[in-house]
C-alpha cells in the first residue's frame, strides 16, 4: 500500500492570482505545518541580491548544472552572494534561490520580489 497524494497544479503568469488560489486551497487543510518552502529561479543581479536578503540561510545553486569546459568537472556553487560583486553573480546567472520558511513570514514579501523567473511556495499539511 502507498500513501495518497494530490498536487494542485494551477499555471499562471499571474503570481498573485496564483497565490490567492493556493491560499483558498490551504485553507481547506485541517492542518497546516508550521513551515513552507520557496523556490525561484532568478535571472537578474537584482533579483538574486532581493531573494538572498529576503531569504537568509537559503540555498543557492545553478538552474542548470553548469561544467568546466576545460575538465568537464561539475562546478561547484556560486560564491557567497552576501560578498560577490555584481560581476561575479552576473556571470552565475540564472540561480534557483530556496529556503524553508515559517508560514506566514515571507509571503507578500516574496511576491513582491518575484521576477519573471518560475517560482513556488510549498504548503504542506493534512485534510484531517
Amino acid at each position: 500500500m502507498g500513501h495518497s497524494r494530490a498536487y494542485a497544479v494551477f499555471r499562471t503568469t499571474d503570481a498573485r492570482e496564483a497565490y490567492a488560489r493556493a491560499g483558498r486551497l490551504v485553507g481547506l487543510l485541517a492542518r497546516v505545518e508550521a513551515a513552507m518552502y520557496v523556490e525561484t529561479v532568478v535571472r537578474t543581479v537584482a533579483e538574486a541580491r532581493r531573494m538572498v536578503a529576503l531569504l537568509p540561510g537559503a540555498t543557492v545553486d545553478h538552474a542548470e548544472t553548469a561544467f568546466d569546459p576545460d575538465t568537464g568537472a561539475c562546478v561547484p556553487c556560486p560564491p557567497d552572494m552576501a560578498t560577490a560583486t555584481d560581476a561575479a553573480i552576473q556571470a552565475e546567472l540564472p540561480l534557483v534561490v530556496a529556503a524553508d520558511v515559517p508560514v506566514g513570514s515571507v509571503d507578500e514579501e516574496f511576491l513582491r520580489g518575484l521576477g519573471d523567473g518560475p517560482a513556488s511556495m510549498d504548503w504542506h499539511g493534512a485534510v484531517a
